[in-house]
């Protein structure tokens, strides 16, 4: 029974955790398009999906949170230089990360789309 509660729990949180990061993309993306332009709309879209999925990449197989850049920044630096030096031996985590950029990027397009006919 506490499986099932605890499944649920976690796929509620982590699915309006999902949910607010595409709205506030999505508003942010209306700003800069308000702003600057459609063409730097979509540039700030593909740097904010770059940059999420390399800081998931880091938190998930380095182990690094963002305050190490603060507490512990030469480990920090260590761990990403091994990762810039040796990119063959570290194909998942960059991989997980280009995924989940490309999801983070392509998601919120499909979406505005289906919106905008």
């Amino acid at each position: 029974m506490h499986f099932w509660v605890d499944l649920a729990l976690i796929l509620t949180c982590a699915l309006t955790g999902l949910v607010l990061g595409f709205v506030s993309v999505y508003l942010m993306q209306s700003l800069v398009r308000a702003h600057f332009g459609k063409w730097w709309s979509w540039l700030f879209i593909l740097l904010v999906a770059g940059l999420s999925g390399l800081g998931i990449s880091i938190g998930r197989f380095l182990r690094f949170n963002s305050w190490d850049v603060v507490v512990r920044p030469i480990k920090l630096y260590q761990g990403l230089g091994r990762w810039l030096t040796e990119p063959l031996a570290h194909v998942t985590p960059m991989a997980f990360g280009v995924l989940f950029a490309a999801f983070f990027f392509i998601a919120p397009t499909c979406s505005q789309r289906q919106q905008h006919g």
